[in-house]
């Protein structure tokens, strides 16, 4: 896991934004004609700022660090292999259902030259990879190491966020079974309100589309079958 390295290099940012304000600020203390001190209250307001400037990042990083914690990647050629809690588990590149790349928005400055401001959490991001079997997983850049460079996945979608937080979101394929559920609801509560009405009235139903759901011409149509039967 690549958190060591993440952690360094925030720490060198810091180290450098502090002693930026440190070199800078008695040059503007000297323009304002104000006399320069580095009294204790000087420096707790300093500390208190890094600190709530770090929030975001180390937000991320802790729920980054639980959600792929004993986890790795692996790839070769066409396969991926994805080893969580010691168990690997092995997918082709063509049983991807879904890859999408959450990536800070400052990095779409390369797209629109927009010249976004740069926040240290800003390279931060995961990859959200689903396959078709409903196996999904949040692979964040403390074991991905290539979320600003070309996807491998030609059919990758990138999502340019402003706080890459990790979204978690139904599978493609419950969301598809849910519909499918809620489709079959609706056509059995047609099917008891219709179970009454005569062949005329069911043919009258299946040939008005535009003003009937769709379900209820299901149902119409299947009550139609079987009272023609």
């Amino acid at each position: 896991m690549r958190l060591k390295k993440v952690i360094i290099k925030n720490l060198k940012e810091n180290s450098l934004l502090f002693l930026g304000v440190l070199i800078v600020t008695p040059f503007i203390l000297l323009f304002r004609n104000t006399t320069t001190e580095y009294n204790f209250n000087f420096f707790i307001i300093l500390f208190v700022t890094l600190i709530i400037y770090n929030i975001p990042f180390y937000y991320l990083l802790i729920s980054y660090y639980f959600e792929n914690k004993n986890m790795e990647l692996r790839l070769e050629n066409e396969t991926i292999f994805v080893t969580k809690n010691s168990i690997e588990k092995s997918f082709n590149k063509n049983e991807v259902l879904n890859s999408t790349f959450h990536i800070g928005i400052f990095h779409k400055n390369k797209i629109d030259n927009i010249n976004r401001t740069y926040a240290n959490f800003s390279d931060l991001g995961y990859w959200e990879l689903e396959f078709i079997d409903g196996e999904k997983f949040y692979l964040t850049n403390l074991i991905v190491n290539f979320l600003h460079q070309k996807p491998i996945l030609d059919n990758t979608e990138i999502k340019y966020r402003i706080f890459p937080y990790i979204i978690r979101k139904k599978s493609i394929l419950q969301d598809k079974t849910d519909l499918e559920n809620q489709e079959n609801i609706l056509i059995n509560r047609f099917l008891k309100k219709f179970k009454n009405k005569t062949p005329k009235e069911l043919e009258y139903i299946i040939s008005e589309k535009n003003k009937f759901q769709k379900e209820a011409i299901k149902a119409a149509e299947l009550l139609l079958n079987k009272k023609s039967e």
